[in-house]
Order: C-alpha cells, then sequence, then structure tokens
C-alpha cells in the first residue's frame, strides 16, 4: 500500500521544482524559442502553484470544508481534463492522425517505462512503499503543467500540443500497469 503521506510530500517536492526549473529549462531545450522566464512561469503559477498553496491552506485551516470539497473538486477535474482533451480532439485532430505514423507515441510509450523503470531501480534504500510512491510520481507528472507553457508562447507548433495530449492516455496506461507490479510486490 502507498503511504499518502509519502505522495503528499512527493507531489509537494515535484511541484515546487517544477515551477522553479521548467522557466529557465524550456527556453534552454527548444530550439528557436526566445521567451523570457516569466512567460513560462506565469501559467506554472496561476495552474500549479497557486492551487497548491490554495489547497494546502484550506486543509489546514478548514479541514472538515477540505474533506467535504475534495470529491467534488476530484470530480470537476476529470470533468476540465475529458473537456480539455476533446477540445484538443477537436482542433488537432489531424495532427493526432498525423503522429500514427510516427514513431512520437513509441517514443513516449519507452521514456515511460524507463522513468518509471529507473525511478524504481534508482531509489536505493527507500522501503518499497515509497519506492513506489517515487515512480508512479514521476511516471504522472501534471500534464496540465506541461500544457501552460505552451498556450503561453505564441506559434507553438501543434504536434507538441498532440504530444502532451497523448501523454494522458499513456501516462494512465503505465501507472496503471506499474502499480499493478509494485501491488505484487508488496
Amino acid at each position: 500500500m502507498v503511504a499518502p503521506g509519502y505522495t503528499a510530500s512527493f507531489m509537494l517536492l515535484a511541484s515546487v521544482g517544477m515551477v522553479a526549473f521548467m522557466p529557465f529549462a524550456v527556453p534552454l531545450l527548444v530550439d528557436g524559442l526566445s521567451v523570457s522566464a516569466w512567460i513560462i512561469a506565469k501559467p506554472l503559477l496561476a495552474v500549479v502553484l497557486v492551487p497548491l498553496v490554495i489547497g494546502m491552506v484550506t486543509l489546514r485551516r478548514a479541514p472538515d470544508f477540505a474533506a467535504r470539497a475534495q470529491p467534488v473538486v476530484k470530480k470537476i477535474t476529470g470533468l476540465v481534463t475529458i473537456i480539455m482533451l476533446a477540445l484538443c480532439l477537436v482542433v488537432y485532430g489531424a495532427a493526432f492522425i498525423g503522429s500514427a505514423g510516427s514513431y512520437a507515441t513509441l517514443t513516449q510509450v519507452i521514456f515511460y517505462i524507463v522513468v518509471t523503470a529507473g525511478s524504481y531501480a534508482l531509489a536505493f534504500g527507500l522501503p518499497q512503499n515509497q519506492k513506489s510512491v517515487l515512480a508512479l510520481g514521476v511516471c504522472t507528472r501534471n500534464l496540465g503543467a506541461a500544457f501552460a507553457p505552451l498556450f503561453a508562447v505564441a506559434g507553438v507548433d501543434e504536434r507538441a500540443v498532440v504530444m502532451v495530449a497523448l501523454g494522458v492516455p499513456l501516462q494512465t496506461m503505465a501507472a496503471f500497469v506499474a502499480a499493478r507490479a509494485f501491488g505484487a510486490r508488496s
């Protein structure tokens, strides 16, 4: 069983690290992209850090309200995710079809396998339940945070949007397979 405390700690560290790292790394990693770190940071703050802080403050100040609101927020988040993916499919449908002949999807699958297995194998000295949290957390990063900088920059290649959107079902499948494997080991 995965301990909720480990999961919450991982999410906090990963979210803060991502918001601090991405604004500087994205312009360096993407050829021809000349935007300021602030252009990348603004949507990350709005999509990742502000909701995280609101949730933490609410849980700390009004735990009963947080417990009642959590199922509603979870349903709304799931619905918004489905709507966003459907809109991506409508807007970028031709690019989705075009990606079928490329190796982009296979590359993502291999990436999720390597990242999940690698983070689990390299978690030296951690108990199995903590290794599982680390591996599942690494393989299921927040794709909304990946979309945020894409939509903040003008003229982004639509193939980048398609690859991020494809990450949702691919991450879900990778996490499901990994969770089953980790569950069998515990």
